[in-house]
């Protein structure tokens, strides 16, 4: 169940001084990354508040990951003015900083998005920080970390390309329906059918609308029990840079229909006419949207080299290797549940060679 409110549409950044008279705040502090000074974001906050509370700015430089120095520099900021308020602005870098600022203050935290892709996490306790000096990666999960609020504004989302709206959708699609095909309790896909139901508009779907599908999605793929798809990918994403969205088109390129054909009767009732579907019988709708979503695969690999993306994966070297035993050391398995993960790491590597051409 999301416990946070979801603020999206224009100038959503305007309601934050109703925010911080809900919570009662007196003191912020906003962490920024170098995504989020877009569009004049730190004019608009100062606006958005009242003049008697009392505003604390620093920007993150890193540009990969957050890192423990970082929130240490927050925290320490943070407890000088008595911050009862903490808003992170930016990319994940930034609210992965906020959420673990929070995580050991929990006070009130505001997430501003303002770039497009890797929002899995946002709706969740989860978090990643890097700790430089032995260039760990830590997955973390702390309830302080969930944010009350998280605003999608509209006019800090202008600059999407059309092939990162495209590998956003895509993103959408495969864990929409990994979810709710691997997923038996209702209640716990209720947010990838709601994702496919924004996505699968005939109409043009705007980016926040985009966003907010993300985020609703990922809340319920991530929680799927031992779910090692979604820890491998993180682990990817390290080694190669490369957006969330695409390692899983990458990895899922040739298994879609696999997917839709899983799709239950019950579940399609729900999901009715995606795309302006208007099928015949159960085999129509499936075979009709497994058509909507490769051909969005063709078009979004189509000057993309497939092979040298694999590669980069690792792969093809040692680092999967050490995916492996990151994953193994987060979750501190016995035997047997190594051995089950194990072929599960197995199933997805021959999973991404079968994109070989």
């Amino acid at each position: 169940m999301i416990n946070t409110k979801i603020m999206a549409g224009k100038n959503v950044i305007d309601r934050l001084n109703f925010e911080s008279v809900y919570s009662k705040a007196k003191s912020v502090l906003v962490i920024t990354d170098v995504f989020g000074g877009f569009n004049c974001t730190k004019f608009k906050i100062k606006k958005a508040f009242s003049k008697d509370i009392k505003i604390n700015f620093i920007k993150i430089k890193d540009n990969n990951y957050a890192s423990f120095e970082n929130v240490d520099k927050c925290l320490a900021i943070a407890n000088a003015n008595n911050v009862d308020c903490i808003i992170c602005v930016g990319s994940e870098i930034a609210i992965n900083v906020g959420k673990a600022v929070n995580a050991n203050l929990n006070k009130q935290l505001i997430c501003i998005i303002t770039m497009e892709g890797n929002h899995q996490s946002i709706l969740s306790s989860h978090y990643e920080l890097i700790k430089e000096d032995t260039n760990i990666l830590y997955a973390i999960s702390k309830s302080g970390a969930i944010p009350n609020v998280v605003m999608i504004e509209a006019k800090l989302l202008d600059k999407f390309g059309e092939i990162a709206r495209l590998g956003m959708e895509l993103g959408i699609l495969i864990m929409s329906l990994l979810t709710i095909t691997n997923v038996n309790d209702e209640c716990e896909k209720l947010n990838s059918i709601s994702a496919l139901g924004i996505v699968g508009k005939q109409e043009s779907v705007s980016l926040v609308d985009l966003v907010t599908a993300e985020m609703l999605v990922g809340y319920d793929f991530i929680s799927i029990p031992k779910n090692v798809l979604h820890e491998f990918i993180l682990r990817a994403v390290r080694f190669t840079d490369v957006n969330y969205s695409l390692i899983l088109a990458l990895i899922m390129k040739k298994s879609i229909n696999k997917i839709v054909q899983a799709i239950s009767y019950e579940d399609i009732r729900i999901l009715g006419n995606l795309y302006g579907i208007n099928a015949t019988d159960i085999e129509d709708w499936k075979e009709q949207l497994y058509k909507v979503i490769n051909n969005k695969i063709i078009n979004y690999f189509v000057e993309k080299d497939i092979p040298s993306v694999i590669n980069e994966i690792g792969l093809n070297s040692k680092e999967i290797e050490i995916i492996a035993e990151e994953i193994f050391a987060i979750k501190q398995q016995n035997n047997e549940e190594e051995e089950i993960w194990l072929n599960n790491l197995s199933k997805i590597k021959d999973l991404v060679y079968g994109n070989y051409e």
